[in-house]
């Protein structure tokens, strides 16, 4: 590797790469996809994807609310209504669009089945009063088609199949083509489809933004350290080299980047940094002491060639802790960004090595600035650790006290209104139909009857128009549908629409009349709410986003009431759904999240135990990793911050980060300790050499993740915000207490 022509042809190599990296990066897909952060495994989830081959889905609907100042009631404006709607069922992917303007109802006309709508536009003036007290009683229409305060008209779009990214952006373009073409002055979207693409939209925009906000700090930050052009260059080069040959990875290798990619480019950029700075700073030393560039370059590898490996290899492995998640994103996540340190780590001790040796250290940084005024910094360090060691500890022992006070307050609430980007319309617009409507989140729940029994019985039914009555009681569900809905609908029909027919049949003779008419009915309306071998039912409703702690609470309140009133012997009940699956996975986050970071612990304390082959210097190295964790759970509890999935990974990330600089720390010190240095001398050295380029890659991995904090994407503000008070905490915890462990568990002098 130290032959001329070697050097040449690494450099040469990884000029390749780029270029190989730089084309493969247009392959880069972005994808948002809430069911991938459901564990594959989970029988909640294998049920309900059996359940919804006998339906279709909860979230194939995208709905768009239309507002009118003065209400709905105007016949120009529902005639405009009515074009949307109709023009909306020629959209990609549209099989059906409705809104109040095109909806019918059942009614009996002389012995006979027919439909008639629900409004009539143009007699509007004088059928409304009429119309809207039959919309107001029917649950099928209030709350779900038109808003509580009669201002909002829903236009419901039922697309074929749940959309991927590439058809739900076609579909979403088409649709705000369509809405532009219409004179409303308000309008609202919501739905699966629509939210993909924007989050999707975000995701690309906030990649790429801090890919290049990272490499504006990183020549800020090296413009600073090294004030020498040739030096700024390589370490921006050898940086944005692994950067970039990661990216290629990630076009080459087809890998979907979900929220979490936004992490990508800053991990790579600090991860890298930091190698580069200890590789450079290192280096400077060896030339400083009069060694030529090679020399120079093999001493520097000997030294801290291990200890860069060592913590390239605990970063790694904080990741891979990561797959033992079985929420498949996180596991993605965790072997992706491993992936991402090791090929930094190569790319430093290749590429950056190589075009080290072709510079002296007058070319690479000027002499001046080498110390950064760290000299008399460093020297206050020592002291202090040195001469307060009981209240350094004291301090530390107070502050691990309130931390673990914090995590007990740790919360499992998660609201979906926490994944929305707070700064775009698509917030403002989910904020709508929670204020004015009845919120997005589906409530479903599968009925199966029992004993031989189908949906259609008098029996079966009955009892679920019972549940249909309480959960419409509860005052937390809209629309409530459910199959007797039905019976309802068809009672009032053949009851001339009077309002107080619109109830299920008061007796069996009355079922079987309303059955009787019900069988003439397409079978697809009635599929909706009944499989078509009748041996499964459907209760759905929508409810607000009031946190999933509420949503267990409600499904409990509604299995204790069914428990406590219906015949369970007769139809099976069972809560399932993508809210339900939502609300679940919150409790499953939290425990892969103590469950990843628990095996990270471990590993690394076996990488230490293989460094160190010493106990004593083993719990040196953790407990200063420890506390900062707790800081950081702490934080999370106090501020009541939701740990969702993106949230849970910040551990795992901030442990195998954070453990790289004491590696870095105690590496140094028994290097120094082996030249038969006392403890005294070699912590001083330590501090004044190594100490210097930890606080300095340090500060900017504060940085790097402290940019995070400006993103819209809650999840990924959240995630700036830790990591950098976790980070911040572990630099403190490595210059104040992993010393005075030194000095009181391994003596205050002698050999090492």
């Amino acid at each position: 590797m130290f032959s001329k022509k070697s050097r040449i042809a690494i450099i040469l190599f990884y000029a390749l790469l780029i270029a190989g990296s730089y084309l493969a990066i247009f392959n880069l897909y972005f994808d948002f996809n809430f069911e991938a952060f459901f564990p594959r495994a989970d029988k909640d989830l294998q049920y309900y994807l059996s359940y919804r081959d006998n339906f279709e889905p909860d979230d194939n609907h995208v709905l768009v609310a239309i507002y009118r100042d003065q209400g709905i009631n105007d016949s120009s404006f529902l005639k405009t209504v009515n074009d949307f709607t109709l023009a909306a069922a020629d959209l990609p992917f549209v099989k059906q669009s409705n809104s109040l303007t095109n909806l019918s109802r059942p009614k009996i006309i002389a012995g006979f089945f027919t439909s008639v709508p629900y409004i009539h536009i143009a007699t509007l003036s004088s059928s409304w009063q009429k119309d809207s007290i039959r919309i107001a009683n029917d649950p099928a229409i209030k709350g779900r088609f038109i808003s509580d305060d009669m201002k909002s008209v829903i236009i419901v779009m039922k697309t074929d199949k749940t959309l991927g990214p590439d058809e739900s952006e076609i579909f979403d373009k088409a649709l705000n083509e369509l809405i532009e073409k219409f004179p409303f002055s308000e309008y609202h979207i919501a739905g699966r489809a629509h939210y993909q693409v924007e989050f999707v939209k975000e995701e690309k925009f906030e990649f790429f933004l801090y890919s290049g906000l990272s490499a504006l700090l990183i020549i800020i930050a090296l413009i600073f350290i090294f004030r020498k052009i040739r030096g700024v260059f390589i370490a921006i080069v050898s940086v944005l080299t692994g950067m970039i040959i990661f990216m290629g990875y990630l076009g080459v290798t087809h890998a979907v980047l979900d929220p979490m990619a936004t992490l990508f480019p800053i991990l790579m950029i600090i991860v890298g940094l930091s190698d580069v700075i200890h590789i450079m700073s290192k280096y400077t030393e060896e030339l400083k002491r009069g060694k030529a560039p090679v020399p120079a370059i093999k001493t520097t590898l000997r030294e801290i060639g291990l200890a860069m490996f060592l913590t390239s290899l605990t970063t790694a492995v904080g990741f891979t802790s990561l797959l033992s998640s079985n929420i498949p994103p996180i596991r993605h996540f965790g072997i992706t960004a491993a992936i991402g340190v090791l090929i930094a780590f190569l790319t430093v001790i290749f590429l950056t090595t190589s075009l080290l040796s072709f510079f002296k250290k007058e070319q690479i940084i000027r002499e001046s600035h080498l110390g950064l005024g760290w000299k008399k910094w460093s020297d206050w360090l020592y002291r202090v650790t040195r001469l307060h060691k009981k209240l350094i500890l004291s301090i530390a022992a107070i502050i691990t006290l309130v931390s673990i006070f914090g995590i007990t307050k740790i919360s499992g609430d998660i609201h979906l209104a926490n994944s929305f980007p707070k700064t775009k319309k698509v917030y403002h617009d989910f904020n709508y139909f929670e204020k004015y409507l009845g919120g997005i989140k589906a409530f479903e729940m599968s009925v199966e009857p029992q004993k031989g029994q189908s949906i259609d019985d008098y029996a079966v039914l009955k009892q679920l128009d019972s549940l249909a009555t309480y959960l419409e009681l509860t005052g937390k569900l809209y629309s409530v549908m459910s199959p007797s809905i039905l019976y309802r609908s068809m009672n009032c029909g053949i009851h001339n629409d009077k309002a107080e027919y619109f109830k299920f049949p008061a007796n069996k003779n009355e079922f079987l009349r309303c059955k009787k008419y019900l069988s003439k009915a397409p079978m697809s309306k009635l599929n909706v709410l009944i499989s078509k071998d009748k041996k499964l039912g459907r209760i759905t409703a929508q409810f607000h986003d009031e946190g999933s702690n509420e949503g267990f609470r409600m499904r409990d309140g509604i299995r204790s009431w069914i428990n406590q009133n219906l015949d369970t012997s007769l139809v099976h009940y069972r809560h399932t759904g993508i809210a339900m699956l939502l609300d679940k996975n919150g409790v499953n986050v939290r425990y892969n999240m103590f469950k990843g970071l628990g095996i990270a612990f471990v590993i690394i304390s076996l990488l230490m135990a293989l460094l160190f082959k010493n106990i004593k210097m083993i719990i040196i190295s953790l407990i200063p990793n420890v506390i900062p964790m707790l800081i950081g759970a702490a934080v999370i509890g106090f501020f009541g911050i939701e740990l969702d999935a993106p949230t849970a990974i910040i551990f795992a990330i901030a442990f195998g980060i954070a453990v790289d600089d004491t590696i870095h720390f105690l590496s140094r010190f028994k290097l120094e300790t082996g030249k038969c240095l006392s403890i005294d001398e070699a912590i001083h050295i330590t501090f004044h050499e190594t100490g210097k380029a930890i606080t300095l890659t340090s500060i900017i991995l504060f940085l790097g993740f402290f940019l995070l904090i400006t993103s819209a994407y809650p999840p990924t503000h959240v995630i700036g915000l830790l990591l950098s008070i976790t980070l911040f905490s572990a630099l403190l915890a490595d210059l104040f207490i992993t010393p005075v462990l030194i000095y009181l568990l391994m003596g205050k002098k002698g050999k090492h």
